[in-house]
């Protein structure tokens, strides 16, 4: 019995890459119509069998620095560099601001994984005392404080209550939960741990009373069950955690938010739910292309037993889900250009410049047995192309034209056009069928 229900599953797994490329492009232009119930929408692809899809599976949108969609001009309580963004509040939004809507507006217009940065303003009344605490203590922040963590925690379970409605009840959510610069000191600056997990305990017990019906903590392999599992619960609410100190533990009490778990890039036997760690890339498209090409042929030989997409899903077998960071990175030593060689002068800038190039990096990846499970991007409720970049990667795996490996991606690899990297591709006689045949 057993072997026939695992010869089943695979059947089923099998079943999802039967989408043909003119069934894709229309399940891509329908996710694009209806971006805030992108996952409902191939629900109802027939060839896509979405529900039994787990996810690793399928391909979704991640905003980097999620919550950086709105900075004041206080400095945040990071030492030397938030001194530094006190004293130059415009420059630091220019650089830190990483998105260009609310929480709410990110949600529909169709992220699914949140990066949600948090930490304490103790100018809050309250946030230095054990008996005191409350969620208000805890903001989003990058080098500025922005909103509060109320503000963001509300705006998520709005969405979700308004997903209970049949139409939309199928979106799955996941959120980091990023805590830094947390620590309570007292005046001769020892650490003071009660008053430390009081502020801990005061944000945990606000994320509790605002979204917790929607917490799914049913399976602690939750990215290798089917959709439907997750969906069929009602709790589509996936939580992870970390807590960045040299003093503060996780206690056992906290067993609803799940360890963060991101694996390091030369971890070949991660156990955990997530394989790619953030890495600085600078300072142009090509460097960025190549580094997240490495990425991918690294986690292939490590991972993956099919050398197809369609293999790797016949497979099935337990990997954690890669996590693709599709973004440029500012630093005062920083000399970020665009593909013309002129300085970018934002991080707006920067993430035209790579969201603009995403569907040519999605169409070079053929070859490959995997695209991506997460993209993270910043600026990306501007991207027109994410969601369909997304849906195609889920329906159809990596593109069948291969373009370039991470080796040869140097001065010869131009951006211009995706008919330029056709010619790239297949040299000075690629035939106007040819540059037409990406499903872009």
């Amino acid at each position: 019995m057993a072997t026939l229900l695992l010869f089943f599953s695979l059947l089923v797994v099998v079943a999802a890459s039967n989408c043909t490329d003119e069934d894709a492009r229309a399940a891509a232009a329908q996710a694009e119509r209806s971006p805030d119930r992108w996952m409902r929408t191939l629900q109802a692809v027939t060839c896509a069998n979405f529900s039994e899809k787990r996810l690793i599976d399928v391909t979704i949108l991640g905003s980097h620095d999620s919550g950086s969609w709105w900075l004041g001009n206080r400095a945040a309580n990071c030492g030397v560099k938030c001194l530094a963004c006190g004293n130059l509040p415009e420059t630091t939004k220019r650089w830190g601001l990483a998105q260009n809507g609310s929480i709410t507006e990110q949600l529909q217009s169709g992220v699914r994984f949140f990066d949600f940065r948090l930490t304490v303003d103790q100018d809050v009344a309250g946030c230095d005392s054990e008996m005191r605490a409350t969620g208000e203590c805890w903001k989003l922040w990058h080098c500025l404080y922005g909103s509060s963590a109320p503000v963001a925690f509300t705006e998520l379970r709005d969405f979700l209550k308004a997903d209970m409605d049949e139409s939309r009840r199928h979106e799955v959510v996941i959120v980091k939960l990023k805590l830094e610069y947390f620590d309570s000191f007292d005046f001769m600056v020892v650490y003071d741990d009660a008053k430390t997990s009081a502020r801990i305990q005061a944000l945990l017990q606000l994320f509790e009373a605002q979204l917790g019906e929607f917490i799914f903590d049913e399976a602690s392999d939750w990215w290798l069950l089917p959709l439907r599992r997750i969906t069929a619960s009602g709790k589509r609410l996936i939580v992870l955690l970390e807590a960045k100190s040299d003093h503060y533990q996780l206690h056992s009490n906290t067993s609803r938010f799940r360890p963060d778990g991101e694996c390091s890039l030369d971890n070949s036997t991660c156990g955990g739910a997530i394989w790619g760690k953030y890495a600085n890339t600078c300072c142009q498209t090509k460097a960025l292309a190549a580094d997240q090409r490495k990425k991918q042929e690294t986690y292939a030989s490590f991972f993956l037993q099919g050398s197809t997409w369609e293999e790797t899903l016949a497979a099935g077998g337990a990997r954690p889900l890669l996590k693709l960071y599709w973004t440029m990175t500012y630093s005062p030593l920083s000399w970020l250009t665009g593909d013309n060689g002129q300085r970018l002068t934002s991080l707006r800038d920067a993430a035209n410049q790579t969201n603009s190039q995403l569907s040519a990096f999605f169409n070079c990846s053929g070859g490959l047995p995997i695209f991506a499970n997460i993209i993270m991007a910043d600026w990306i409720g501007s991207s027109s192309s994410a969601l369909h970049v997304a849906t195609l990667s889920t329906l159809v795996g990596p593109r069948a034209t291969q373009c370039f490996k991470s080796t040869e991606v140097g001065n010869a690899f131009t951006w211009a056009s995706i008919a330029s990297i056709v010619s790239y591709s297949k040299g000075p006689n690629a035939t106007q069928t040819d540059k037409g045949a990406l499903i872009m």
